[in-house]
């Protein structure tokens, strides 16, 4: 019986460092806050939605994603200059 080998596109898709998947840990590292105060963000619309798993559990952001929020929000703060 001959086996097929499946391409796993998502697994190929994270290997590059700015579509890799953060977790909810990694980014409260990232911005400083704890992990329930990032939670709290999530929650208040402060951060964006983090990515569903297929069993709809939180599976967290691509680093790109991140990034790009805390551009946009270094952007927003008024500079003291």
């Amino acid at each position: 019986m001959k086996t097929t080998r499946y391409y796993d596109y998502s697994r190929n898709m994270t290997k590059e460092e700015l579509s890799r998947i953060l977790t909810k840990k990694e980014v409260a590292l990232l911005l400083g806050k704890s992990i329930s105060t990032v939670g709290r963000m999530i929650k208040d619309g402060r951060l964006p939605v983090p990515l569903k798993t297929q069993q709809g559990r939180n599976g967290g952001w691509t680093q790109n994603t991140i990034l790009q929020w805390l551009k946009k929000q270094s952007e927003s703060q008024p500079s003291n200059t």
